[in-house]
């Protein structure tokens, strides 16, 4: 069975509770950050950090300042580029189970220049195992929620069947349009297992995502299947 993972961005507080519950659960160190004129901290998604709430000031509203927050993480693809990348070295190293998620191991320290549009897997250093949400495979095939759902105190964060969430996503959006009459669905929804509700268009999921790089790195994987070591070097080296 198919999962996913709902985010709605107008019922975000940016508390952080589902950073912190990633960390704990992953048992993830923190780190040593500084300031850098900005409340959001870490300032991005590292081998340490799987989740990261990003914060966003533009122009607009009653008081001329909008506030939005966006919780980056992995959107775990129903076609990962990421594996078409790393199965041209090693196809193993990526694995995508029968519950959506997609899952990293030992292996993708082998991959050279893992790609992803959405700026998404971290290694420590080169050589080093590349890191990412998990999406909590191991408490869903349990019966749990992910750890980041279970902390959400607003409703912003919702797990379920993909079905289901997708119509959530859809119910939300028709709900906050009085409020926020360009509310929408993230344009990717229909190729990931983590939906997007955000409330303005120039939203950071915009800013965070690069679609046409994903895709770019998809279509050429699929030209040189014949020959996937040849494509993961060419990728890696195009796209890096």
């Amino acid at each position: 069975m198919s999962y996913a993972k709902l985010f709605d961005a107008s019922r975000c507080t940016a508390c952080r509770g589902c950073q912190k519950a990633c960390k704990t659960w992953n048992q993830d160190p923190a780190e040593k950050t500084s300031n850098r004129g900005t409340y959001q901290n870490p300032p991005d998604l590292s081998a340490q950090t799987r989740t990261v709430v990003k914060f966003k000031e533009q122009e607009g509203g009653e008081n001329g300042i909008i506030w939005t927050f966006f919780k980056d993480s992995c959107r775990h693809c129903i076609e990962p580029a990421c594996k078409m990348i790393a199965d041209g070295v090693d196809d193993k190293a990526v694995v995508v189970t029968d519950t959506g998620a997609v899952v990293y191991n030992e292996r993708t320290a082998k991959v050279e220049g893992m790609n992803c549009g959405y700026n998404i897997p971290k290694q420590e250093k080169e050589g080093a195992p590349y890191f990412k949400c998990t999406l909590c495979f191991e408490r869903i095939t349990n019966g749990l929620q992910p750890a980041c759902v279970t902390a959400c105190a607003t409703g912003a964060l919702n797990f379920g069947k993909r079905e289901d969430i997708i119509n959530l996503a859809k119910k939300r959006v028709e709900q906050i349009k009085g409020r926020y009459p360009e509310a929408h669905i993230a344009s990717d929804y229909a190729e990931v297992n983590y939906i997007q509700v955000l409330h303005y268009k120039d939203e950071m999921f915009e800013m965070a995502a690069d679609i046409d790089k994903q895709r770019k790195i998809k279509t050429a994987s699929r030209r040189d299947l014949l020959n996937p070591k040849k494509a993961a070097g060419m990728l890696s080296k195009l796209l890096s």
